[in-house]
Parts: structure tokens; C-alpha cells; sequence
């Protein structure tokens, strides 16, 4: 079992190399890379006010830190969905498993009543829905903005 002590360590390690990250794009005045690493940074802290707050458990709250840095820091800054023709396709899944995973936990939280068909259909049914959506909103930005969040074509 990993201590209190250590759980914290590998989160500020984390947080350090965006911050290392940042430091050096500041050297470099990558504006792209200062803006994308501020908010992985706020993405990190939020993270944290939400595992206070929903007393989420500390290997939830590590999956979606490294979510956070795969798809900010590895994905964006260091192009691997470019890179890596698979690498959305990895991302995609890591965030279903996350959102089945919150979801459980919430509606463990909330309900007393532990139907397993009730979890798996909630769940499932829920990561389809926030998929759904992001793919709409990839879309939408995508043609709106003149974009390439969807890493489908070279703007």
C-alpha cells in the first residue's frame, strides 16, 4: 500500500514537469505551449478540489491526472496525436474508463441500493453520452473555428 505521503509526491511530481514544462516554454515564448500548459495546470488543481470535495479515491484521481497529461502535455504540446496514429483511439478509451469510473463512484455515493444492472447500464450509458458529445463539440469546433481538433485532416 502506498502511503499518504507518497500518493502526494507522485501527484506534485506531475504537477513539477508541467511546470518544468512551462518554465521552458516561457524561455521559448511558445505562446501555444505557456497557454496549453497554464491550463493543464488548472486542470491538475481542479482536479484536486474535486477529490476533496467528492472524497474520490486516490487511483481515480491518478487516472485522470495522467488523462490530463496525455492529452494536454503528450497529445497537444508534443504532438503524439499526430505522431501516433492510435493515440486518440488511446485517449478515447482512457476517458470512457474514467467516466464509467466516476460514475460508479457517484452513484455509489448515492444510492445504497447495489444493483449491478443498474451500475453497468448507468455507467455504460453515461460514457456513450459524454463521448457522444465530445465528438459533437470536436465536430463542431472543428467547422466552426476552422480547426483540426478531430486530427482527421492537416489545416
Amino acid at each position: 500500500m502506498i502511503g499518504e505521503y507518497m500518493k502526494n509526491k507522485i501527484l506534485n511530481i506531475i504537477k513539477i514537469a508541467v511546470i518544468i514544462e512551462l518554465l521552458v516554454a516561457l524561455l521559448n515564448f511558445n505562446l501555444t505551449t505557456i497557454f496549453l500548459s497554464l491550463f493543464t495546470l488548472s486542470l491538475l488543481f481542479l482536479t484536486d478540489y474535486i477529490k476533496k470535495k467528492l472524497e474520490l479515491p486516490y487511483k481515480l484521481q491518478l487516472l485522470i491526472y495522467i488523462f490530463i497529461i496525455g492529452t494536454e502535455v503528450l497529445g497537444e504540446i508534443h504532438n503524439l496525436y499526430n505522431k501516433v496514429w492510435y493515440y486518440d483511439d488511446i485517449m478515447h478509451t482512457l476517458s470512457s474508463f474514467i467516466v464509467a469510473s466516476l460514475s460508479i463512484y457517484i452513484l455509489n455515493k448515492i444510492t445504497k441500493d447495489n444493483n449491478k444492472k443498474l451500475v453497468v447500464v448507468f455507467s455504460l450509458l453515461l460514457s456513450m453520452a459524454v463521448a457522444a458529445i465530445w465528438e459533437i463539440t470536436e465536430f463542431t469546433i472543428d467547422n466552426v473555428f476552422n480547426k483540426d481538433m478531430q486530427k482527421d485532416t492537416v489545416v
